[in-house]
C-alpha cells in the first residue's frame, strides 16, 4: 500500500461509491473522512469526534458499505446497524444513507417508536441491509423472533451522538445491549461511534467498545471558533420599557441586544438552559417585538411542532429559534451562521455543542455570542470560553453498574432464552464496561427482590442458579416493554391562580413535595404566593400580602456548573480585586480581557463594577484562595467558588448540622458561588463547618437524602425502571415518606442512592475543599454586618430570597409604581359619544401633563369616553361607522351605553374619570364609586384603582 499515491481516502473506496460521490459533487473528503475512512476500511473499530458539518456520517458508512459489498454474501438480513439518540434525526439519516446504500445496491429502513404496523411487517419479511434504529428500539429487536434471525446477518454497528449517551443510563442500557447482540451474532463485528466534542474519549471509547482495542480519531483542533461574551447596558429607553412592561430593566436590554444581533444576521439559533425560559423568552421576543419572526422548539412540544418550526428555520421563514438542549444534536435545520447563548451555558462542553451548529460546513467558522445577565455569569462565561477554545472539556460521568438497566436486561435476556443460569446473565453484563464491577451477589439480591414481587417478571431457583421466565408472562412482556426507556418521566404541576383562574407557571414535583403545604408561602415567577391546595393535578395559590418568610422555588433541573470552573471564576475575581484595590476597576477589566479576550473592556467594566463595590463595603470577596462568611440580619451567606454539586452538598450537609445543633429549622438555597442558610448566625455555621471537616461525609449525607424530595423522586423513578410502581404514577399521590420508607433497605433504594450520589450531590468535591480548608490553601474569613454586601445581595437576587427580606411597605410601594407606570404608559382612544364624529388617542402621562381640558372639537361636549385594551378598536370602528352614515348613533349598544356612562363621569370628574378608565376591566359604576372617594390623581387613587383591577377579576371568574 506504501507504494501506492493516493490523493484521497475517496480513492480507497470501490468505483460505484466514488461515482455517487462525485455525482452529488463531493469530490474532496472533509479532515473526518479523511482519517476514519482508512481505519474502518481495515476494520478497525473508530471513535470518530468532530463538529457538527464534518460529515461524520458519511465517513462512517461509507467504508462500511464497501466493506458489506465486498466481504458479506447478498443474502437477506440486517447487515449494518445504525443507531441514532434521537427519533427526529432519524427522518434525516435514512434519505443520508440511502444514497450511499444505493450506490452499491443495498436498501435502508427506519424502525422506532412511531413506525407504523405495516412497515414493520414488511420489515419483518423483507429486512432492510441498512436499518436505521434508536436505542430503545434495539432491546425491542433483540427479542423480536423474525428480526433477532435479521440480525445474525450484522456485519457493522455505527453509533451516532454517543456524547448525549455516555454519562447516562440510556449509554448503559446500549452498552450492555450490545453484548447481547455479540451473543445473538455469535461472531465478531465492527462498531464505529460519532461523538461531538467531549471530554475524556478513552472513557467513551471502553463504554461503546467493551473492552475491544478501537482507534480515535479527533478532528475537532480543525474547526475555527469565534466567541464574544455581552454584558448589555441598560439604558434609559431601556427602563421606560421595562416599567409600562412591569419587568426588570435588564430582560429588557437583553432581549435589545438579541433582536440587534439577529437583525444583523442571516439565520441564528437562539439557546437556553430550560424549557421554561424558552419558552418565557420566545413570548416575550414576539410580544415586545412582533416584526421578529420567532418560534421555540424544545422535547415537550409535539413531534408535529417541532418538525414545522425545524423546516420554518431551515426556509428562512424564521428569523431566529429559541430552543433548548433539543437543537443540539445534528437535526438539519439549514445555515445558521451565529448562535446566541442566552445566559450562561454553564459547561464547555455544552458551549461548543451549541456553538458548533453555526458555520457547520467544513471551511467556515463557528460564531457564538453569549449574553451574560448578572456579573457572575459575565465571569463565568469568559471561563468557560477560555476552557472552550482550549480544548478543557468536563468529562461525562457514566452511571456504574445500575441495577435497575440490569433488572431490564436480565429479562430482556429470559425473551431471548426463556431461562439461562444467572452467573450467565451476569457473565453478560459483566463484559459492557459499566456493569465490570456488578458482583454476583449484588445481582442475585436484586433478582430475589424481584421475585418477591406480586407482578414479579421473572422466577429464580431456591438456590439462585436459574432464573426464568415465571409461568404468567403478562408481567414480563408488561414489564419489559413499557420500560424500554430509562429517560424519567418528568412530573410537573401546573400553578394557577385561585383569585383570576390563570396559569402562572410549572413547579417540579419535588418542590411540591418537600416544601408546599397549606399557608407556606413561596416565590414564583417574581412574585410571592400562598399554597392552597393540590386540586385535580394542579397547584392552587393565592397571591401574598405580606411576603416575609417565602421561600424560593425552583423550576427544572439547570445544568451543573463544575467545580473547576467555579473555582476558575474565584480566579478571575482574585485577580480583579488585586487590580483595582491597585489601579482601579478600569485597570482590572484591562487585565482580565488581555487574559480572557471574549469581551469588550467596556462591558468588562460594567459588570466588574459590583467588585469595585465589594471592595468599597469592606466585606472581603470569595475567591479561589479564600471562603467567606458573611453574616446580616438572620441570614449567613458562605461565599465558596465551589460549582452547583459541591455547594449543593454543603448547604444540606450545613442544615442538618444546625438544625441538630439548635432545634431550628433552617432554609437553604445555593448557586455555583455561596451558599444561603436562614435563620442562621456566622458563630453557628463556623461550628458546623469545623465538624464538616471531621465527619464521613458520605454517610452524614445518607442521614440527609431520605428526607429531600428530590431524593424521594429518584426512588419513585427507579421503582418506575423496575417496574413496581406505574410508569404515570405520582409522588405525591403514593406519599413522599410512605415510598421512600416502603422502599429503604431494598436494591431501589440502593439504586436511588447511587444515582443521587452521581447526579445530586458531589461528596469528592466537598472532601476535597474542606482538606483545602484544613491544609491553610484556602483562607476562611468571617464578617458580620447589617445590610449584606454587594455580591451578597446578588446571591439573594438570584435564588429569590431578596424579597423575603423586604419589609412589606417596601414591597407594596414596589408594586404600587409597578402599576402607576402601566397606568401612565396606556394609550387612551377617547371619544365623543354625544355626536360619535371625532375620537382621537392620547397617552395617560401626557394627558395629566396637558394643562387644558379635552373637548369634541365637533360639539364642544366635555362629556368624553375613554377605552383602552380590547374596548379601544371598537370605539374606533364605531366612529368610523357613524361618520359614513352622518348619524350620531352607533348599533353597538354595550359600547354606547358604556360610552354614556364614562362621559357622565368625564363631565363631573374631569381628567381623573379619563385617567381612571385605563384600569383594567372595571365597569363604570365601580369607577364612579371609586372617583366620589378620590377626586385627584395620587398614590390612594392608583392604589384603589388597582385594587378595583383585582376585584373585577375575580368577578368575572367566579
Amino acid at each position: 500500500m506504501s507504494e501506492v499515491s493516493l490523493t484521497s481516502a475517496f480513492d480507497l473506496l470501490p468505483p460505484e461509491i466514488r461515482s455517487a460521490l462525485a455525482a452529488r459533487g463531493i469530490v474532496e473528503p472533509t479532515p473526518a473522512q479523511e482519517e476514519a475512512i482508512p481505519l474502518i476500511l481495515s476494520g478497525e473499530n473508530v471513535l470518530l469526534i468532530a463538529p457538527t458539518g464534518y460529515g461524520k456520517t458519511e465517513a462512517a458508512v461509507l467504508p462500511l458499505l464497501a466493506r458489506i459489498t465486498r466481504e458479506s454474501s447478498r443474502g437477506e438480513g440486517i447487515k449494518l446497524l445504525y443507531i441514532s439518540p434521537l427519533r427526529a434525526l432519524n427522518r434525516d439519516l435514512k434519505d443520508r444513507i440511502r444514497w450511499m446504500a444505493q450506490s452499491v445496491g443495498l436498501s435502508v429502513a427506519v424502525r422506532h417508536g412511531d413506525t407504523t404496523q405495516s412497515e414493520r411487517r414488511r420489515q419483518a419479511v423483507q429486512p432492510p441491509d441498512v436499518l436505521v434504529t434508536t436505542p430503545e428500539t434495539l432491546q425491542v429487536l433483540l427479542v423480536g423472533r423474525r428480526l433477532r434471525a435479521h440480525m445474525k446477518a450484522i456485519r457493522a454497528v455505527v453509533i451516532d451522538e454517543v456524547h448525549e449517551l455516555v454519562d447516562d443510563k440510556r449509554g448503559v442500557q446500549l452498552s450492555a445491549a450490545l453484548e447481547r447482540l455479540k451473543e445473538l451474532v455469535g461472531r465478531h463485528f465492527q462498531v464505529v461511534a460519532l461523538s461531538a466534542t467531549v471530554g475524556n474519549p478513552e472513557l467513551v471509547g471502553k463504554v461503546f467498545f467493551d473492552g475491544e482495542p478501537f482507534r480515535i480519531v479527533d478532528v475537532t483542533a480543525t474547526k475555527e471558533m469565534k466567541l464574544k461574551v455581552l454584558y448589555p447596558e441598560v439604558t434609559d429607553e431601556d427602563v421606560e420599557v421595562a416599567s409600562s412592561a412591569a419587568t426588570d430593566p435588564g430582560v429588557v436590554s437583553r432581549l435589545r441586544t438579541i433582536v440587534s444581533i439577529v437583525s444583523e444576521s442571516e439565520s441564528t439559533l437562539l439557546f437556553t438552559n430550560t424549557r421554561s425560559a424558552a419558552e418565557a423568552l420566545g413570548h416575550r421576543l414576539s410580544r415586545w417585538f412582533p416584526r421578529l419572526a420567532v418560534a421555540v422548539h424544545h422535547s415537550s412540544l409535539s413531534r408535529d411542532v417541532r418538525i414545522e418550526v425545524e423546516k420554518a428555520l431551515k426556509s428562512g421563514e424564521l428569523d431566529t429559534l429559541v430552543s433548548t438542549s433539543s437543537l443540539e444534536l445534528g437535526i438539519d435545520v439549514g445555515h445558521v451562521d451565529l448562535v446566541i447563548q442566552y445566559m450562561s451555558p454553564r459547561q464547555a462542553t455544552r458551549l461548543v455543542q451549541r456553538v458548533g451548529r453555526s458555520g457547520h460546513r467544513v471551511g467556515e467558522v463557528s460564531r457564538g455570542v453569549i449574553i451574560a445577565s448578572d456579573p457572575d455569569e459575565f465571569l463565568e462565561a469568559l471561563a468557560l470560553c477560555r476552557r472552550a477554545k482550549s480544548g478543557e472539556l468536563e468529562e461525562p460521568k457514566v452511571p456504574q453498574k445500575p441495577l435497575d438497566v440490569a433488572l431490564h436486561q436480565v429479562v430482556g435476556m429470559l425473551l431471548e432464552y426463556r431461562s439461562l443460569p444467572t452467573r450467565r446473565a451476569l457473565a453478560t453484563l459483566r463484559r459492557a464496561y459499566p456493569f465490570r464491577t456488578l458482583s454476583g451477589e449484588e445481582l442475585l439480591r436484586t433478582l430475589r427482590y424481584i421475585h418477591s414481587t406480586w407482578n414479579r417478571p421473572l422466577w429464580l431457583s431456591d438456590d439462585g442458579e436459574i432464573v426464568s421466565l415465571p409461568a404468567r408472562r403478562e408481567n414480563t412482556y408488561r414489564y419489559y416493554f413499557e420500560n424500554l426507556s430509562t429517560i424519567p418521566d418528568e412530573r410537573r404541576y401546573p400553578v394557577v391562580d385561585e383569585a383570576s383562574g390563570m396559569l402562572i407557571g410549572y413547579l417540579d414535583e419535588a418542590f411540591v413535595l418537600d416544601h408546599l403545604y397549606p399557608g407556606v408561602k413561596f416565590v414564583f415567577k417574581g412574585a410571592v404566593w400562598v399554597f392552597r391546595r393540590i386540586e385535580a393535578n394542579r397547584v392552587i395559590v393565592s397571591r401574598a400580602d405580606d411576603p416575609t418568610g417565602a421561600i424560593p422555588s425552583w423550576v427544572g433541573e439547570d445544568l451543573p456548573v463544575p467545580m473547576d470552573v467555579a473555582l476558575e471564576v474565584g480566579r478571575i475575581r482574585r485577580l480583579v480585586l488585586e487590580e483595582t484595590r491597585r489601579s482601579g476597576v478600569k485597570a482590572a477589566a484591562r487585565r482580565v480581557i488581555e487574559e480572557y479576550p471574549f469581551a469588550s473592556i467596556e462591558d468588562a467594566t460594567r459588570a466588574l463594577a459590583i467588585i469595585e463595590d465589594q471592595v468599597n463595603s469592606g466585606v472581603p470577596t470569595g475567591t479561589d484562595r479564600q471562603i467567606v462568611l458573611e453574616g446580616f440580619s438572620n441570614y449567613v451567606v458562605v461565599h465558596a467558588c465551589a460549582g452547583t454539586l459541591v455547594n449543593r452538598t454543603l448547604s444540606r450537609l450545613l442544615s442538618h448540622i444546625i438544625v441538630e445543633s439548635t432545634g431550628l429549622g433552617v432554609l437553604s438555597n445555593e448557586d455555583p458561588y455561596r451558599v444561603i442558610l436562614r435563620p442562621a448566625s456566622v458563630e453557628v455555621v463556623m461550628q458546623a463547618i469545623d465538624r464538616l471537616k471531621a465527619e464521613d461525609l458520605e454517610s452524614l449525607l445518607l442521614k440527609v437524602l431520605p428526607r429531600t424530595g428530590r431524593f424521594a423522586v429518584r426512588v419513585l423513578q427507579v421503582a418506575k425502571r423496575m417496574g413496581l410502581v406505574s410508569r404515570w404514577a405520582s409522588v405525591r399521590e403514593l406519599s413522599l415518606k410512605k415510598i421512600v420508607e416502603a422502599y429503604e433497605g431494598t436494591p431501589v433504594y440502593e439504586e436511588a442512592i447511587s444515582e443521587s450520589l452521581l447526579k445530586d450531590y458531589d461528596i469528592q468535591g466537598l472532601r476535597t475543599l474542606l482538606e483545602r480548608l484544613s491544609s491553610g490553601e484556602i483562607e476562611l474569613i468571617t464578617v458580620k454586618g447589617r445590610e449584606p454586601s454587594p455580591i451578597a445581595w446578588l446571591g439573594l437576587q438570584r435564588s429569590q430570597f431578596y424579597l423575603e427580606i423586604l419589609p412589606p411597605e417596601r414591597l407594596e410601594q414596589i408594586l404600587l409604581r409597578t402599576a402607576k407606570a402601566r397606568i401612565l404608559s396606556t394609550d387612551l382612544v377617547v371619544v365623543c359619544p354625544s355626536c360619535w364624529s371625532w375620537w382621537t388617542t392620547i397617552r395617560v402621562s401626557t394627558l395629566l401633563e396637558s394643562t387644558q381640558g379635552l373637548r369634541c372639537p365637533a360639539c364642544g361636549s366635555e362629556a368624553l369616553a375613554a377605552f383602552s385594551g380590547k374596548w379601544a378598536q371598537r370605539a374606533i370602528e364605531a366612529v368610523e361607522a357613524a361618520r359614513e352614515t352622518g348619524r350620531p348613533s352607533v348599533p353597538d349598544s354595550e359600547l354606547a351605553d358604556r360610552a354614556f356612562r364614562l362621559g357622565l363621569l368625564t363631565k363631573r370628574f374631569g381628567k381623573t374619570a379619563l385617567v381612571a378608565s385605563a384600569a383594567r376591566g372595571v365597569d363604570p359604576e365601580d369607577l364612579r364609586d371609586l372617583l366620589l372617594k378620590h377626586s385627584t390623581v395620587d398614590d390612594d387613587f392608583f392604589r384603589e384603582l388597582v385594587r378595583r383591577e383585582s376585584e373585577a377579576i375575580r368577578r368575572r371568574l367566579l
